[in-house]
């Protein structure tokens, strides 16, 4: 059964009962058993997740070269016949159609690729808030520009949050997150940015006051095709979670039917990880019962091997 705790996660849990037999042969009650299952269901979609990402990246990049071939063919012999200057004006109309959706497909395919791909990643010593910082300066920017009425606001509660990091691609999920949250509040809103110290890890929370999802959706959120919106490829927060991913980080939602959604994102702050480098001793990486969520992605070193059990039989729910 699943439940939510006032101020936690959801919680899966396998209940298990047995009457209490006395000598007589009588019966003196029920001895109740309860398992929480939450951090082995999460590595049972783990391991399901990493299966279908691998099918479709395969997919998505043989799909995305036979398509492109002819999708050129198509543009240029449209760009010759829009320079025909006897055209009327009905007939160039259907070509700038064609023309407008020939770049939107091309866009589709672009982002098939970029996905299918594997990436490049520099790591180094960066900033979480200057990152934070950057992209919402662009976000209210654009806001301002269209007059969405959507209002950007931030609560930093550190000065500082160096991290081991790719600082491109941390701006991309940055972005991909504050993108997602603009589209779900069509007619205006807030959103929320935040950076706080959690243990040995930085939490970065992006929270909107929009639509909101349904348990389903948020749990197949970061899958690939899975867009809740409009012209939406469903590529985006597939491409966060395999940048998270790479920073073997941890990334979630958390949301409900017209609450609202808030996607967390957590970095190992980058003292921890200079730390935990010169030790010869086992990194510890527990957690307490309720500082993971449900939804979510968590650190590959626990991850792996344990998804591998998992895969093989060896993990039960």
């Amino acid at each position: 059964m699943r439940f939510d705790l006032p101020g936690s996660f959801r919680k899966t849990v396998r209940i298990r009962v047995a009457a209490l037999n006395v000598a007589d042969g009588g019966s003196s009650g029920y001895l109740y058993a309860l398992d929480d299952l939450t951090e082995i269901r999460r590595l049972e979609r783990e391991v399901r997740m990493q299966d279908r990402l691998a099918a479709v990246g395969r997919l998505a990049a043989a799909i995305a070269h036979e398509i492109r071939n002819p999708l050129t063919s198509i543009a240029g012999s449209v760009s010759m016949l829009s320079a025909i200057p006897e055209m009327s004006e009905e007939h160039r109309h259907l070509l700038e159609i064609v023309t407008r959706e020939s770049q939107r497909l091309n866009g589709i395919i672009t982002d098939f690729l970029a996905y299918s791909r594997g990436k490049q990643y520099r790591f180094d010593k960066v900033d979480l808030v200057l990152l934070l910082q950057d992209t919402l300066t662009l976000v209210r920017h654009r806001m301002t520009a269209e007059n969405t009425r959507i209002a950007i606001d931030s609560r930093i509660a550190v000065k500082e949050a160096w991290a081991l990091a790719d600082g491109d691609k941390i701006k991309q999920v940055f972005w991909n997150f504050s993108e997602n949250a603009v589209r779900a509040m069509k007619d205006g809103g807030t959103l929320t940015a935040s950076i706080e110290r959690l243990g040995d890890d930085w939490q970065v929370s992006f929270a909107d006051t929009g639509t909101g999802m349904t348990p389903q959706q948020t749990e197949k959120i970061f899958e690939p095709f899975q867009s809740n919106f409009e012209g939406g490829t469903g590529l985006g927060l597939a491409v966060v979670y395999q940048i998270v991913q790479a920073h073997e980080g941890k990334v979630w939602a958390r949301s409900k039917p017209g609450k609202g959604t808030t996607f967390i994102l957590r970095l190992r702050r980058f003292d921890a990880e200079r730390a935990s480098s010169t030790t010869s001793e086992p990194e510890n990486f527990g957690m307490t019962e309720n500082s993971e969520p449900e939804q979510g992605m968590p650190s590959s070193a626990v991850a792996a091997p344990l998804a591998k059990a998992a895969a093989e039989g060896r993990v039960h729910g």
